[in-house]
């Protein structure tokens, strides 16, 4: 991200675990010190979203969401490219109807953060 080891580690946290986003998102507090340059991002959840460039051609990008799922401060791991990403705001959206309106479990279909997260980790380090 760019910004000293130290600020980061104060900055960032998990939300707590009986939280909703406790598995897809970091809560990045201070945001300002590390998103300024980043692209404006669609949010389907309220405020404009913040997207890094890819992380050293991972594949992947950083989305800082200013509101999510009534948080502030989300911090998710995305597809960098847009087809890709496309493809999970779609299944995404296809959960979210489903259980709102069928009482269907959140992440039936797709955990898109965990899944680019252990993606990430297993191509990018290792």
């Amino acid at each position: 991200m760019g910004a000293p080891l130290e600020s980061l580690k104060s900055d960032l946290s998990n939300y707590s675990a009986d939280n909703s986003l406790y598995t897809k998102y970091n809560q990045l507090n201070n945001h300002h010190k590390y998103t300024s340059g980043w692209k404006e991002a669609a949010n389907s959840g309220g405020e404009t979203a913040l997207t890094s460039s890819e992380i050293n051609n991972s594949g992947f990008e950083l989305k800082f969401y200013p509101t999510k799922n009534g948080e502030s401060n989300a911090l998710g791991l995305v597809k960098a490219n847009f087809f890709g990403h496309m493809v999970e705001a779609a299944l995404e959206f296809l959960e979210a109807i489903n259980k709102k309106y069928l009482g269907m479990p959140d992440d039936y279909l797709y955990d898109m953060y965990l899944f680019n997260a252990l993606n990430f980790m297993e191509s990018y380090c290792n």
